[in-house]
């Protein structure tokens, strides 16, 4: 796995290489200086690199550490779901979506989990693209990826994130959960054995009219399922709030 506070102390002899869905990344520190190097993957070719793209260079504390830490997009993002869910009055259903994380080197400026932690350089694994969800007057900016919908956790892949959710229709109406709009940045990720785990979301459908009850635990969604590192939300933790969850279309009939 990856995954490590520590992972970037002295890259000597060999440099970190990390090969993601989309790009080469070669990290190499020396002393004081972090140097990150970014090579297009052609989609034609999956085992050829483009010369390098992108070089940043890093001046980091001498004594200081890195980590390279999985990410949640700083939007919303809406799942679409690749075969539609749909729920009758009264129905409920708990399982997993999946998304791709965003990679962050991290540097901390001294010994230890109380240093100054800086965020240095971010790269998606997968690139998403962005979408506009809701009403074109109250909707929001968000990305866009398609997801399955799994009922039982399962390994995944080294970049993805599994998010646990539960989904009541207390409406009275068929709900249609073709497209799921997540606040993913008020999530949190828990690295497991199994591979990486969101913070569970309890989200109960209200009607058309009206917004969703969203609900989001704290500390891991699963207690049988042990991690050894837990990552805080981009933005402030809210256990509830109210906002859009599913993007429900109007059916005109009798005309």
């Amino acid at each position: 796995m990856i995954w490590n506070e520590h992972i970037l102390k002295e890259l000597t002899p060999e440099p970190l290489e990390i090969k993601t869905p989309e790009v080469l990344i070669t990290a190499r520190k020396k002393g004081s200086s972090l140097s990150v190097e970014i090579a297009a993957l052609p989609r034609s070719d999956a085992q050829q690199f483009s010369p390098v793209q992108e070089t940043e260079t890093f001046v980091i504390h001498e004594n200081g550490q890195l980590a390279l830490l999985p990410a949640l997009p700083d939007l919303p993002t809406v799942l679409t779901l690749d075969t539609p869910l749909a729920l009758v009055p009264g129905a409920s259903i708990s399982g997993y979506l999946t998304l791709p994380v965003i990679l962050q080197f991290i540097a901390f400026d001294r010994k230890g989990a109380l240093g100054q932690k800086t965020v240095l350089k971010e790269l998606p694994a997968v690139t998403l693209s962005k979408t506009w969800f809701g009403d074109p007057v109250k909707g929001e900016l968000c990305y866009n990826h398609t997801s399955a919908f799994d009922t039982s956790f399962s390994d995944t892949g080294i970049y993805d994130v599994r998010i646990p959710i539960t989904m009541e229709n207390n409406s009275q109406t068929l709900l249609s959960a073709a497209k799921i709009c997540i606040h993913t940045e008020f999530l949190e990720i828990f690295i497991t054995e199994k591979g990486l785990l969101t913070s569970a979301i309890d989200v109960r459908y209200q009607g058309e009219e009206q917004k969703s009850v969203i609900t989001l635990t704290d500390g891991p969604p699963d207690p049988g399922i042990p991690y050894r590192h837990r990552i805080d939300p981009r933005k402030n933790h809210r256990k509830g709030f109210v906002g859009k969850t599913f993007d429900v279309i109007r059916q005109i009939t009798g005309m």
